[in-house]
Order: structure tokens, then sequence, then C-alpha cells
């Protein structure tokens, strides 16, 4: 026991002496005038935390980097911060959605198109292209993990890379959205399709295809203030590449247009949508689905529906006001008591909850 003590004792001195050979120093305070310690000085109350220090940089936890000058240089090890855990405020959390209060006044087939319709009124074509861009070039881009010793490419389970291809499908939307004007009353009937067939062709050739790892080393200070800020990097790596992200693109296009030709050429008979409204864009008129909204001879829209199409609505002083969020103009309608000889009653009433669409 006694040897074994001594040998990791004369370990220690050799490790000590060549820390300090190294002149790696401890920052205590930094000022114009700022003062340091040696990592592992012989004082008996910082030895314990010089030890730990150091074992945080042979651990991989700290770096140690040097700053050179033309006259003096100073060996520093970083500074080590935890990782930060929040948990959600329950009090930011809405409990409440808008569709119970409607109770069963509202269209339940149209909350199936919720990501394409609220995607297009509330953000728009340039952050949903945007977002599918990302999510292409991530998707052809390997992983790889780092740690100290070494860097692993990781095989990533296939049901990751089939959930991973639906982002692409964004770009969908804004494909059909962009030909709704021309294929009008056949959107509904092709967007479905090519939604999911794109979906497929990207996730097989995602999983069929080998991905590239391109990552360079290249250690770089550069200074915004001397005094001040220092920016530090230690490699460059790529995520995705231009030339798949053109194939993707092409891909894209070419699955969308293909669907529409064939649905337009099977699908030749369908009437035209009766619906004449300027509170709806293309491709929401097209997408929602109005069989059981027309009320003498005039279609309405659910408040449900409407939310999600850009349209918010608030009844006070017997008139119904509408925002419409894409064009940020506020519409005022009078409220107008339904009447009708049928039975029904509960179906008059989800009329008479409903925004009448015709002749906005």
């Amino acid at each position: 026991m006694l040897a074994l003590n001594m040998t990791f004792g004369v370990k220690a001195v050799i490790y000590q002496a060549f820390v300090n050979s190294m002149t790696l120093e401890f920052i205590k305070n930094y000022s114009e005038s700022f003062s340091s310690l040696s990592l592992l000085q012989t004082e008996v109350y910082w030895a314990f935390y010089g030890w730990c220090l150091l074992f945080d940089w042979i651990t991989g936890f700290r770096a140690i980097v040097q700053f050179q000058d033309d006259e003096a240089s100073i060996t520093a090890i970083t500074f080590h911060g935890p990782l930060l855990a929040f948990a959600a405020d329950p009090t930011e959390i809405p409990t409440t959605i808008y569709t119970f209060t409607l109770k069963r006044s509202i269209e339940g087939m149209n909350l199936f198109e919720l990501n394409r319709i609220v995607g297009h009124s509330w953000a728009g074509r340039t952050i949903l292209t945007v977002r599918s861009i990302t999510a292409i070039l991530i998707l052809n881009t390997a992983p790889i993990y780092l740690n100290f010793k070494q860097m692993t490419p990781p095989q990533l389970p296939a049901y990751q890379t089939i959930l991973a291809a639906t982002e692409v499908t964004w770009l969908v939307y804004v494909l059909n959205d962009i030909f709704s004007f021309t294929t009008r009353q056949y959107t509904s009937y092709y967007a479905l399709k090519s939604l999911i067939s794109t979906w497929f062709i990207i996730a097989i050739w995602t999983l069929l295809s080998l991905l590239e790892i391109t990552l360079k080393l290249k250690r770089l200070c550069d200074y915004i203030d001397m005094d001040y800020t220092l920016v530090w990097s230690s490699a460059e790596v790529a995520i995705g590449t231009f030339l798949v992200l053109s194939k993707v693109f092409w891909l894209l296009w070419c699955v969308s247009f293909f669907v529409m030709l064939w649905n337009d050429l099977y699908f030749q008979n369908n009437r035209n949508l009766e619906v004449r409204t300027h509170l709806l864009n293309s491709h929401s008129l097209h997408m929602l689905d109005f069989t059981n909204w027309k009320f003498d001879g005039v279609y309405y829209i659910d408040k449900a529906s409407a939310i999600m199409a850009g349209l918010i609505s608030w009844s006070y002083s017997g008139k119904l006001y509408i925002l419409d969020t894409k064009s940020w103009r506020v519409f005022s309608l009078p409220i107008v008591k339904l009447t009708t000889s049928s039975s029904n009653l509960h179906s008059l009433d989800r009329f008479q909850k409903a925004i009448q669409l015709e002749h906005h």
C-alpha cells in the first residue's frame, strides 16, 4: 500500500512539473489589471481545485487556449458552465380550445387541413419555404457524434428518417398553393396524393442514398474589438449541399406536376365550386369542405375553420366584425336572424354561429 501511494506521489510530481512548465494559469478577475493563479501552485487550499480543473481538461469539459502578443503570452483554461434545464410554466400553456366553445358548430373534416391552411394563412409561403429548405439540408446531412476521443457517424433508425422526411412536405404545401389558381376545384383531389407521393419518394431516396460528412478542421481567432471581444472557431461543418438541394427541388416539382396532370386528366367532369368570396385565399377556398354548409343558396364557414384561414370574428352591438389577418382589414356585417321551416333547430343554430361567405 505504501509503495502504491509512493507511485502515485511520484507521478503527481511529474505531472505537476509538466503542467507548471506550460505556465498554465487561472484568471481570477478580468479588468484593466487582472490577476491570475498558477493552475497547480503549491498553496495547500488551492491545490485541490487546481487538480479538479486539470481533470476537467483531461476529460474534455474544458479547453486550454493561449493568447500570444508581441511581448508576452497567456495560457489559460476555459470556463465550464453546467447545462441548464427549464420546465414549461403550466400557466403559459393554453388549456382551452376555441372549438370546444362552438360545441358541434364546426366542420370536423377541415381540421385535417390544419397544417396546410394555418401555414399559409398565418405563416406564409416564405416561412414555409425556408422551413422546408432547412429540413432538406438537414435530412441530407449525415449526423456525427463528437466526443473527446473520436468522431463517429451513427446509423439512424429507419423510422426517424421516414418521420424527418415529412418536414419536406411543407414545400409541397407551397406548390399546391401556387398551382391552386389553375387547378381550382381539382386542388383537393390531387393535393393529398402529391403529398403522400413526395413523402414516400423522399423517404426511400434518403434511406438508399449514402450521406457524406463534410468537416474541415480550421482553427481561427478573429477579433471584433481587441480589448473586449474575440471570436474563436475550431472547425467548419457543412450542412447539406447545393447539388442535393437542387435535386430535391426538381423531384418535388416533378412529382407535384405529374400528380396534378394525372388528376386533371382523370377528374375532368367535376363542377366548379360555387362559393364566391374575397375572404378566403385560393388554397383555403378549394381545400376546405363546404359540402354541408349551404343554407338558402348561401355558403357559410364555421368560426373554427375561419380562424384557421386567418379570419378572426367577434360580435358586438348587433354586428359581426371580421379581422382578415391576410390583408389586415376589418369588415363589419349585420347579424341576421335566420329562420327556417325545418324542425331541425340545431342545424339552423350552426349556421347562425357561422360566417356568411357570399358577397364579401
